[in-house]
């Protein structure tokens, strides 16, 4: 179950099951936000999942989010306004050479001020799909693909290339060596 939050300025998506209940907030993009943008939308969510009981679940971690678009990810006072507000974690996209781990792409990702402004947060592995965070219907997703991602076709082909790229990912049965 999938349960979605709208705010005035936030949009969390809070996942009821798994193993970890996650937010998602949504600036558009953080790779130009500062610090201050990015602890006060930490430190806001925080807030409001304290308020509403959510810090409580038993399936909840405060120290991990999705960020938005996966932006933020080479911004010093980003990555230091999550760190400060307890976010230590968070997921990436292993279609973006520069945010995997070099020896290996199913290991986390640890940040450095060389390659990312500043240094201690782990960035999750992550295949990414071609179905897109910021589309409900299909003709947008299928825009999506054809503007982004060079994608061509119908809406058909975009599936099929989703599932077959999803099925490559998930089920290629790699190891750690």
């Amino acid at each position: 179950m999938l349960l979605r939050i709208y705010l005035t300025h936030c949009k969390m998506i809070v996942s009821l099951k798994g193993p970890k209940l996650t937010l998602h907030s949504s600036h558009a993009d953080l790779t130009n936000a500062t610090y201050t943008d990015a602890a006060k939308e930490i430190a806001f969510n925080q807030a409001w999942l304290k308020q509403v009981g959510f810090d409580s679940a038993a399936r909840f971690s405060p120290k991990g989010i999705i960020p938005p678009a996966i932006t933020g990810l080479h911004n010093a006072d980003v990555i230091k306004g999550w760190m400060d507000n307890g976010i230590f974690n968070v997921v990436g996209d292993n279609t973006r050479p520069l945010l995997r781990n070099t020896q290996s792409s199913f290991w986390p990702l640890n940040t450095t001020v060389a390659a990312n402004g500043y240094a201690g947060l782990n960035v999750m592995p992550r295949w990414a799909t071609l179905i897109y965070y910021n589309c409900d219907l299909p003709a947008c997703t299928l825009q999506e693909w054809i503007d982004t991602s060079a994608g061509k076709g119908t809406f058909t082909d975009l599936m099929n290339n989703a599932r077959d790229t999803a099925m490559r990912n998930l089920f290629g049965l790699h190891w750690d060596a």
